[in-house]
């Protein structure tokens, strides 16, 4: 299929297996379900037509679960007649809810709506997403880094706050998740914890030392059972809010052996923009591309501005501007410790932009670091009990 829009960036789609040398075949007729017909009256009868449908789904995914060995990954279809149960009150979502269950029985899933199932001008972008995300949900590698540091551990910090009926915070729930430069580690886990020790700031939370160093020690654990146990020469960790006195001493506490340590904020909120100018005719003039992605402008000895969107150079030299329209926006990186050279710290979090197996895009705003860890923490701040333990991000996807 060839596009129809972005034509500039988007190759034909040439078809699942010839893209990605593997074939894909429906699984046995025992693992596949379909909802009873008295559910769907049941739906539009129930004035929680969301609890409705979660609890349909959820028995169906208990029923898949016990033929887990027939199948790598589970499709999930919702008609545009059910959507009356898609959202709910409170900040119920049957997406996260079904992600939630899914990770919880150890099965990868790709939910489909009736949408995406029909043509739309775009319908060649939605076949390479789906067909990358499949792959990587089943348990591929669709790409990885090419100048990476091996031996280098990356981390996602994102904290969910949950809240009483009343807006009251009551607990907090804080998603770590681990990346390395082979795209093999992308794994994370949850570890819930009173808010009594929490210090909230607004919406976030800032965790005590002991709590720092719990979250930094379990997802160092993570890293080491898939490398038997060999410590990691390098560890980077991002997150979009400040570190802490205390948050620092933690993490440095859980991560002494490690050789070097680095620290950072990735915040996306800046307000500064560039515009790119050139002498045409002897007058200082806006170009008709932006600022290249990956620019830099140093702001201070511990600050950083780093635009992750701007001009791509295609093969063939072609300028190739993602966004389309408005002026880039540079994201902020601020070190809270740590001494590597500030353009090794840009390119790791340029290099991250690329690692999102969940979509056809040359490159997302944030690193995957971040941007995972933020989705992370919203789907498991919105499903019932999560066990703390390691989850690969493939469940979640």
């Amino acid at each position: 299929m060839s596009p129809e829009i972005r034509g500039q960036y988007l190759p034909r789609f040439p078809g699942f297996e010839p893209l990605l040398r593997t074939t894909m075949a429906l699984a046995d007729p025992s693992a596949r379900i379909e909802l009873d017909p008295s559910v769907e009256s049941e739906i539009t009868g129930s004035s929680r037509p969301h609890e409705v449908l979660a609890r349909a789904l959820t028995d169906a995914i208990r029923r898949l679960a016990a033929q887990r060995g027939v199948f790598d990954i589970v499709m999930i279809y919702l008609p545009d007649r059910w959507s009356v149960g898609f959202e709910g009150p409170g900040d119920f979502d049957l997406h996260d809810f079904l992600k939630g269950v899914m990770a919880g029985q150890g099965i990868p899933s790709q939910v489909i709506n009736e949408p995406t199932t029909g043509h739309k001008p775009d319908q060649c972008g939605v076949l390479w997403s789906l067909s990358i995300a499949i792959y990587a949900k089943a348990g591929g590698v669709p790409w990885k880094l090419k100048a990476f540091n091996p031996e280098a551990m990356y981390l996602g910090l994102s904290y969910s706050l949950g809240l009483t009926p009343a807006g009251v915070p009551r607990f907090v729930t804080c998603c770590s998740q681990a990346f390395d430069a082979e795209g093999t580690g992308f794994e994370f886990i949850a570890y819930e914890t009173d808010v009594s020790r929490v210090r909230v700031v607004g919406r976030n939370p800032y965790l005590d030392r002991e709590q720092m160093r719990a979250v930094m020690s379990r997802s160092l654990a993570m890293y080491l059972a898939r490398r038997a146990g060999k410590l990691p020469k390098r560890i980077v960790v991002h997150k979009t809010t400040r570190f802490t006195k205390e948050e620092a001493e933690g993490a440095m506490d859980a991560l002494n052996k490690v050789r070097e340590v680095e620290l950072l904020q990735v915040q996306d909120d800046t307000r500064w923009r560039a515009v790119k100018t050139d002498n045409m005719n002897g007058k200082i003039a806006p170009t008709p591309f932006p600022v290249e992605r990956g620019s830099l402008q140093h702001l201070g000895p511990y600050e950083l501005l780093l635009w992750t969107q701007g001009n791509t150079q295609l093969v063939g030299g072609r300028n190739f501007f993602k966004e389309g329209t408005a002026i880039p926006r540079p994201i902020l990186l601020r070190r809270w410790a740590g001494s590597s050279p500030a353009e090794t710290l840009a390119e790791e979090v340029l290099g991250l932009t690329k690692m999102n197996w969940n979509n056809d895009a040359l490159y997302d705003f944030l690193p995957t670091t971040v941007r995972y860890s933020q989705e992370l923490a919203q789907i498991v701040g919105a499903i019932p009990k999560l066990d703390a333990r390691p989850y690969s991000v493939r469940f979640f996807m």
